[in-house]
């Protein structure tokens, strides 16, 4: 888990839900790594919001560039874009 990630994550202007789902992700990724396991219905679970909105939240986010995901069998493999313009920006 990463708290330093986390951190930068706050600096963004993001509606709540999607703040709190990438805020979520963040903390998962590990520092040196930046990639995160995530598995939906856990994500859904700690976020308070359904399935489906943890879906639709992860895939804008990606979409948005904050980060990339892949399938991995039951869970995602996330890799935080910090060298994208998005992370750059907040610090």
């Amino acid at each position: 888990m990463s708290l330093i990630h986390e951190v930068e994550a706050w600096e963004f202007e993001l509606p709540g839900l999607k703040k709190l789902v990438l805020l979520a992700v963040a903390r998962m990724a590990g520092r040196p790594s930046l990639e995160a396991l995530v598995h939906v219905p856990r994500l859904a679970l700690q976020c308070g919001i359904s399935e489906s909105a943890a879906r639709k939240y992860l895939g804008a986010l990606e979409a948005d560039g904050y980060f990339t995901a892949s399938k991995d069998g039951r869970v995602l493999r996330i890799r935080l874009a910090l060298e994208n313009p998005v992370w750059s920006n907040s610090r």
